[in-house]
């Protein structure tokens, strides 16, 4: 009797390892139906779609415009303004006639002189007082096509008119050859402000400010011009 139990017993001590044993063996799965989840989105980029030219609150009228734009034509990229004086001078002329400003070109004066009456390119008059305009082109700061001395004889007539000027009063303004079109307009804009309010001042106009540094003396020569 014991030993027939003890086999029924045995038997299932048996099966109840093997069912064991196939639950460990068997792989897990995954539920039916289940959905799976779907990788992290990225944050979207920052958009570049960004103006690539400041925007201009008060741009030249419209003349102006015309004339800048057919001078950019001129120029390769990038390059500064005026490759001459004679461009210069046309926008000048050009900005003062769409101010309804007063000048005249090429103007002398007796007591303005070097060996003979010097001129300024620009005079003009608003609001009953006189200013006066010089447009410096490459060649009144470094010699082109000149020798030493003939380089020296220009900027020393550059002297005496700016020292001519101080000294009799005469609001001056020199542009140099490093100024944009934009720039030459807004210089001439605060320049005329400047005649308007009765200043006398010199002004050098130039990104470069060191440029005009053999015009330094010009206050002592125009002491020496009043003597």
């Amino acid at each position: 009797m014991c030993a027939a139990q003890d086999k029924v017993l045995l038997a299932a001590v048996h099966e109840l390892g093997k069912s064991k044993k196939k639950k460990q063996d068997s792989p897990t799965k995954n539920p039916k139906n289940k959905p799976s989840k779907s990788p992290a989105k990225l944050p979207a980029k920052p958009s570049t779609n960004l103006p690539t030219k400041p925007l201009t609150k008060n741009p030249p009228k419209a003349g102006v415009a015309a004339e800048i734009a057919k001078l950019g034509q001129a120029q390769p990229q990038g390059a500064i303004f005026p490759t001459g004086p004679s461009k210069a001078s046309k926008l000048v002329a050009v900005q003062l006639e769409e101010l309804g400003v007063s000048y005249s070109k090429e103007v002398s004066f007796s007591r303005c002189r070097d060996k003979c009456m010097l001129r300024f390119d620009f005079q003009v008059v608003t609001e009953g007082h006189v200013g006066a305009i010089e447009v410096d082109g490459r060649q009144h700061f470094v010699p082109v096509d000149v020798t030493k001395e003939e380089f020296a004889a220009a900027q020393r007539r550059d002297l005496i008119k700016t020292a001519f000027a101080h000294s009799e009063g005469i609001p001056l303004l020199r542009l140099a050859d490093d100024l944009k079109p934009e720039e030459v307009v807004e210089w001439l804009k605060g320049f005329l402000d400047h005649v308007r309010k009765g200043r006398k001042d010199v002004i050098f106009a130039s990104n470069v400010p060191e440029k005009y540094a053999y015009l330094a003396g010009y206050k002592s020569a125009a002491r020496k011009l009043g003597t």
